[in-house]
Parts: C-alpha cells; structure tokens; sequence
C-alpha cells in the first residue's frame, strides 16, 4: 500500500508539474514569444471555466491591463513594427471584449466598480 501511495504521489506531482511549467514560463511572455500563445490559451481556459459574469468581467479587465502592459514593453524596447502593431491589435480588440463583458454584469453597481478598474 506505501509503495502504491508513494508511486501515486509521484505520478500526481509529474502530472501537475508540466501544467504549472507552463504557465510560470508563460506568465511574462510578449507578442513574438514562444510561450505567447500558451498564455492567451491559458487565459482563455480560465474563462471558459469561471462561472459568473462578474468573474469574467473582472478577469477580462485583468487581462487588458496585461495587454496595455505589453504594448507598453514592446514600444518602449522598439521591438520591430510588426510585433508592436500586433500588439497594439490584441490590446484594442481586448478593451472591446471587456466593455462588451462588462456591460452583461447584472449589478448596476458592480458594472460601475468595473468599469472605474477598467478606466
């Protein structure tokens, strides 16, 4: 029975390991990164999985920071043209997904705390 608990354990901590990789390696990535597309899917997987509106319009507002964050790094390091284009792209087709995701938040008031993080 130990060696099979142990060997579980084990089994566990290696499934688990790959995932959590991943989304550490990915955490900080920029447009023209090699983990840039495994942080958009994570993020996405995170939305798919969050059960209220009011969730996903707080993680929505979350991730258009992150993309504004991104554009900023890439403009100010002068990465090439195409890559800050890219990014300035994915920054404005976020703030419309999270005005659009804000505006299905039911509370008044909650759309008002929302949308002053957002702003």
């Amino acid at each position: 029975m130990k060696k099979f608990l142990s060997t579980a354990t084990w089994s566990l901590l290696a499934f688990l390991f790959v995932p959590t990789s991943l989304i550490l390696a990915s955490w900080n990535a920029i447009p023209g990164d090699a983990f840039y597309p495994i942080k958009i899917g994570l993020e996405k997987t995170l939305l798919l999985i969050t059960p209220s509106a009011l969730w996903q319009s707080s993680l929505q507002v979350n991730y258009t920071e992150r993309r504004f964050e991104e554009a900023s790094q890439l403009l100010a390091a002068n990465y090439s043209s195409i890559l800050a284009a890219e990014s300035l792209r994915k920054l404005n087709d976020q703030v419309s997904v999270a005005s659009n995701t804000i505006d299905t938040v039911s509370s008044p008031k909650k759309q008002v705390e929302l949308a002053d993080q957002y702003i």
